[in-house]
């Protein structure tokens, strides 16, 4: 495993065979991403997804340097979490969307999953909720009445049909996380 500074970028645990915490250590990366989320909220996008609040558009990550240096160094642990979850052998990750939010005093995340009408296949996919500041409330998930406690670093990772939400936000200080959603694949050498 890489070593940054001295410390481990990653640890992890499972809290159910579909549910994972990565706690994420490269400051350096959050501070980017978090950075790159604050200035670029996309008001269009406002109030009108899920995300009661701000947000970037939905691929605005998914070419970034950053956000790729942080999937590499995760990478082995959605491994663990895709075989787990019946992607045996998976050996590659396709990126579906990465984007950011911004919650303000009063604006919620409304209950939802990640699966898209129009392509049910994504409930295999996976998805991940990276917490940019330790600011509550958490992602609350119904199906396990499990509200997962802010951290800066800590990452949910999660099947795309997994029920979450956020409660309303109390603070004043806006509340930044970075959202994303992988499909798992399998990609064979070919030797012919």
């Amino acid at each position: 495993m890489k070593i940054i500074g001295g410390v481990k970028p990653v640890t992890f645990s499972f809290l159910e065979k579909d549910m994972l915490v990565i706690n994420y250590h490269n400051e350096k990366v959050l501070k980017r991403i978090e950075d790159k989320i604050k200035n670029n909220i996309n008001p269009d996008m406002y109030k009108k997804t899920n995300v009661r609040g701000g947000m970037t558009n939905y691929n605005f990550f998914v070419e970034d340097k950053d956000f790729h240096t942080l999937l590499n160094d995760i990478s082995f642990v959605l491994f663990k979490f895709a075989d787990k979850n019946g992607f045996e052998g998976a050996n590659k990750f396709k990126i579906l969307d990465a984007w950011g939010n911004m919650l303000s005093k009063n604006e919620y995340v409304r209950n939802h999953w990640h699966l898209n009408n129009s392509n049910k296949i994504r409930a295999t996919h996976i998805s991940t909720n990276v917490f940019l500041d330790k600011k509550e409330p958490g992602t609350y998930f119904p199906k396990y009445r499990k509200q997962i406690k802010p951290q800066r670093g800590k990452m949910i990772v999660f099947l795309a049909n997994e029920m979450h939400l956020v409660d309303v936000y109390k603070q004043e200080e806006p509340r930044y996380t970075l959202a994303f959603n992988l499909q798992c694949r399998k990609v064979m050498n070919d030797k012919s």
